[in-house]
Formats: C-alpha cells, sequence, structure tokens
C-alpha cells in the first residue's frame, strides 16, 4: 500500500471511530412485525409521548446500566408508536455517536434507525423492545422525528437530566 493510501485508510477509519456520517451506510427500518407488545389503545402512563405520536420513557428514566459490549452500558428502554404514524426515525445527534448507540426490533446496534407504519388507525399503539448502549451513564440525547417534525429528546441513564 502507498502511502498516501495508508494515510487515507487510516483518516477514514477515524472519522467512522469518530461518529462520522457516511451516505453508503443505510438506515435500518424496523417493522410492525417486530412490535413485541400487542397493540393498545395507549402507550403506558409512565412514558411521555412526543408529537402525539411517540411514547418513549420519562426523562429522568434511571435505571441501573448493566455493564455490556461495545460500548460498555446497556439498558432496556421500550417506546411506543401510534398506528399510522411514521416512519418514526431515532437518530444519535453526532456529537455523541462515538459514546452512544441504540437498538429496536432486529436493527442491530446503530446510530440511526426507522421504524415503519403500522397499520391500525390513530388509536393503536405498537410497542417496541430496545435501548441504549452507552459509554457511561450519562443524561443522553436522542433526536426523535416524525411527519417532517423532529425534537431532541433527554434521557437520563443512571444519572439524572435535571441540574441539581
Amino acid at each position: 500500500m502507498t502511502r498516501l493510501g495508508l494515510l487515507l485508510s487510516v483518516a477514514v477509519a477515524g472519522a467512522f471511530a469518530a461518529g462520522g456520517a457516511s451516505a453508503s451506510v443505510p438506515v435500518p427500518t424496523v417493522g410492525c412485525d417486530q412490535s413485541v407488545f400487542d397493540a393498545s389503545p395507549k402507550p403506558p402512563s409512565d412514558l411521555r409521548v412526543v408529537f402525539n405520536r411517540i411514547a418513549v420513557v420519562a426523562e429522568n428514566y434511571r435505571p441501573q446500566p448493566v455493564r455490556s459490549r461495545p460500548l460498555g452500558f446497556w439498558v432496556k428502554a421500550p417506546i411506543f408508536v401510534r398506528a399510522s404514524s411514521g416512519p418514526v426515525t431515532l437518530e444519535v445527534p453526532r456529537g455523541w455517536r462515538a459514546r452512544e448507540a441504540i437498538t429496536y426490533g432486529d436493527s442491530g446496534i446503530v446510530r440511526a434507525l426507522r421504524i415503519g407504519r403500522c397499520p391500525g388507525g390513530s388509536t393503536a399503539w405498537f410497542g417496541y423492545a430496545g435501548g441504549f448502549y452507552l459509554t457511561r451513564p450519562a443524561c443522553v440525547p436522542l433526536m426523535v422525528g416524525v411527519g417532517g417534525r423532529s425534537r431532541l429528546v433527554r434521557f437520563g441513564i443512571g444519572r439524572s437530566c435535571t441540574p441539581g
């Protein structure tokens, strides 16, 4: 390998490790068939609802993460999506990609995923198992989007998001 080729290889590997985006990496789609909770008329009451379409754990969801690979810690955090919503996108912000990853359905451990639109009208909610991989307990951000709108949502995982 030439010296230039070696330098380019190292630069590309470093960008990937640092969480650099790549247009060639496909975003996995989690289908309705991967819902592990039966469709229900409303999400569990202890979840917070975003855009009246997505229900996620509370901001100060503070279970103790367990040691796991690849990032060091794992914590379960189910998500519910209202039928006929979608697709829903979940994305780890660029600055957190070396410290945080997510998984839902059979997406694998990823930095972004899409949950497809499910049938059932606007009164059914589909639940998906999954959660976060982290380098350490933290108040972590996740970009949540649906229907052209997106919002940065924070999760206190092993650490509070509220100062004090």
